[in-house]
């Protein structure tokens, strides 16, 4: 049995040339009538999904090795289109309006370049085949014209009305926000046909506007019967234990983060410095204080001192001895504890070696 992989690979061979089916069927040594249907079967799959291409003699060859392209059409409101390729290193393909054939926004289709600019730019190319389509209903609005009528798009990409034969109005009126279902594409300069399936309003009624949106998308309108089951179960009101529960588990968590925070103000040697600075302003008091501070930042000379502090001279206070200890004790403290602790320890320390004093 031959697999999709095995038959991509033996087209994609640079010695490949388009074969026909009884040519495939000689070369992968086929025995049988099932195994013949089913090799044939495969090729009409590959070929609906465009990963093949059958030409018009009925020989079979990847779209690559064909000079085709597969890819999406971005269609612009002007007319214009550009194909994105499948293979992501492509460059886009320009499509002239009249080369897009029955293509629309969002269709796949196989596309064959036609030009390419010398300088290297663009690449130009025409519609061989439309793969898949993207667009299988139009909103917009119906305009009524004696024996026959036409849906207006919303999409401005989609650049052409769709044509409503009379018996297709199903009691559409001018005006109205309709759903069409596309019988036939357009071809050439036939435009396309269809048939009014859903009538959503007149397009000023309120509310018609959001409608028009979910149809245009296909979004679903109701939750699944399995959802709206399982909300019927949930109480209207929260149980006490539950309120109790969320707030204890709220508690915990600002604990745990007020003390991470006061852990990694305090570990490292900024925060050390930083404590430092802070209980020295605590100990001595007023500008007094935070001398000691702006010595080390601004240097230890007179002129290098804010003119405030150069004319303050420097008072020793009994908590000054402790000073050493303290700054020795937060390069040492271990990681978890908290600069603060160890500052508050080093004050009590230093008071009672002045008072002992």
């Amino acid at each position: 049995m031959v697999t999709e992989q095995q038959l991509l690979d033996f087209m994609r061979e640079l010695a490949y040339k388009p074969m026909t089916v009884q040519e495939l069927e000689q070369s992968f040594g086929l025995e049988g009538a099932d195994a013949f249907k089913t090799f044939l079967r495969l090729l009409n799959e590959l070929e609906e999904e465009g990963k093949i291409y059958r030409t018009r003699n009925n020989r079979y060859g990847v779209p690559e090795r064909m000079n085709l392209l597969r890819g999406r059409v971005q269609a612009h409101p002007k007319g214009f289109a550009f194909l994105i390729p499948d293979e992501p290193d492509h460059p886009d393909v320009y499509l002239h309006a009249n080369d897009l054939k029955s293509a629309m926004n969002g269709d796949i289709v196989l596309a064959r370049v036609t030009s390419k600019s010398s300088a290297g730019g663009r690449l130009e190319g025409e519609v061989v085949r439309v793969v898949q389509r993207a667009v299988t209903q139009i909103v917009g609005t119906f305009e009524h014209h004696e024996s026959f009528g036409f849906v207006i798009p919303d999409d401005k990409r989609i650049n052409r009305d769709l044509f409503i034969p009379q018996e297709g109005f199903n009691g559409a009126v001018t005006g109205q926000k309709v759903v069409a279902r596309i019988v036939t594409y357009p071809e050439g300069r036939s435009a396309a046909t269809g048939e009014i399936i859903e009538i959503l309003g007149h397009k000023d009624d309120p509310g018609v506007d959001i409608l028009s949106i979910i149809r245009k998308h296909q979004l679903p309108e109701s939750f699944p019967d399995e959802v709206m089951a399982e909300a019927e179960v949930v109480p209207d009101r929260i149980a006490e234990e539950e309120i109790a529960a969320a707030g204890a588990a709220r508690s915990a968590v600002e604990d745990d983060r007020h003390d991470r925070r006061r852990g990694r103000e305090g570990s490292g040697r900024r925060g050390v410095r930083r404590a430092a600075a802070e209980w020295q302003l605590f100990a001595r008091g007023s500008h007094r204080g935070c001398r000691v501070f702006c010595e080390r930042k601004f240097g230890a000379r007179p002129g290098g001192l804010p003119p405030r502090h150069q004319r303050l001279p420097r008072r020793p206070r009994h908590s000054d001895a402790a000073a050493p200890a303290v700054e020795r004790d937060l390069l040492a403290q271990p990681a978890g504890r908290p600069a603060d602790d160890v500052v508050r320890d080093g004050v009590r320390r230093g008071d009672a070696a002045g008072g002992a004093a």
